[in-house]
């Protein structure tokens, strides 16, 4: 074989090689499909990349997992405390619940603060399942105090991505 074919051998097989470079990937832990007659959109769950669309009426984001870590500060001294993260619907992050069990949530209430200790929000906490909405909040990191007749019992870490 000549130098020539050589040389151009190698550069398409280099060129050939970028090629897979470019190539679409993900892993996925879950998927399926859906359809009607109205239409079909495909679904996975666990992907790395995304899409972002915005207009005037919102904002989409497709693919992208916006987790929520939820890590307890403090003692465990109220373990019957606990706090659930509830994504509805995923990807986008509407609110957390603060589940409290065996105790009484009368005189308790919640205060939500960011990192500058900037009160963003203060309920009172009427039963045992309330809603702490974080739709309107950046991500950053966040802490949900709990408290009854104004002391401390937990404070929450939440880290919304």
């Amino acid at each position: 074989m000549s130098k020539n074919k050589l040389k151009h051998l190698i550069i398409c097989a280099i060129w050939l090689s970028g090629l897979t470079v470019f190539a679409q990937s993900n892993t996925v832990t879950a998927g399926g499909d859906a359809s009607s007659p109205d239409g079909s959109v495909s679904y996975t769950i666990g992907q790395l990349d995304y899409i972002e669309a915005s207009g005037s009426g919102g904002t989409a984001s497709q693919g992208v997992q916006q987790p929520i870590e939820i890590i307890i500060l403090g003692n465990n001294d109220y373990e019957e405390i606990n706090l659930i993260a509830s994504i509805y619907p995923n990807p986008t992050v509407n609110h957390v619940t603060l589940m409290v069990q065996n105790m009484d949530p009368s005189g308790m209430e919640f205060q939500l603060y960011d990192l500058s200790g900037r009160m963003l929000q203060k309920k009172v906490i009427k039963q045992n399942n309330t809603v702490v909405s974080m739709e309107y909040l950046s991500s950053a990191t966040y802490f949900l105090a709990v408290t009854k007749h104004g002391s401390v019992l937990k404070t929450f870490k939440i880290i919304k991505h």
